[in-house]
């Protein structure tokens, strides 16, 4: 689906954090630039973007396959999202579509307020897969980042290397 114009500068953010991701057959043909250029015209679609360059990121530990309830074949799926400072919130992620979801989460959240992505590696959401989402604080002790279900991590290349013992 393509991305509202209110949420194309967005889109620009995310390129600019994984374009160096990206396998070289797409940016041969898609310079940087470029595609801020579609990003602004809402013509990219960054779900499918991030999960190609977390594939290419994970150096062969997995491939971008996007079958139903999964993005890779290691059984994860690929989420991102904005962080949420809706209703004088400190800042929620929103996580949604997680209802046919199969195995663990690898989530990229941009928090626009900070100008940083978070990264989550979340585990264990089954209590919640009936409401379609997941929702937490970026600050507050949940167990969607504190490890009981889910942890933050450092980077796109640790999220995108991180292997489970919980699938």
């Amino acid at each position: 689906m393509a991305t509202t114009d209110n949420a194309a500068k967005y889109d620009i953010a995310y390129i600019n954090e994984f374009y160096d991701y990206l396998p070289k057959e797409i940016t041969r043909e898609v310079s940087r630039k470029g595609m801020y250029n579609l990003a602004k015209m809402g013509m990219i679609q960054r779900d499918r973007m991030a999960e190609k360059a977390m594939a290419n990121a994970s150096n062969g530990k997995y491939q971008c396959i996007s079958e139903d309830g999964k993005d890779f074949t290691d059984g994860t799926d690929m989420k991102t999202a904005t962080v949420n400072y809706r209703n004088n919130s400190k800042g929620k992620v929103i996580i949604t579509g997680i209802d046919t979801k199969v195995g663990p989460l690898r989530v990229m959240a941009y928090d626009y307020a900070r100008e940083t992505f978070r990264y989550y590696f979340i585990f264990d959401y089954d209590k919640v897969k009936s409401y379609d989402r997941i929702e937490f604080g970026i600050f507050s002790n949940s167990k969607y980042n504190n490890g009981d279900c889910g942890f933050e991590l450092d980077s796109f290349e640790e999220l995108a290397n991180i292997e489970s013992d919980y699938f």
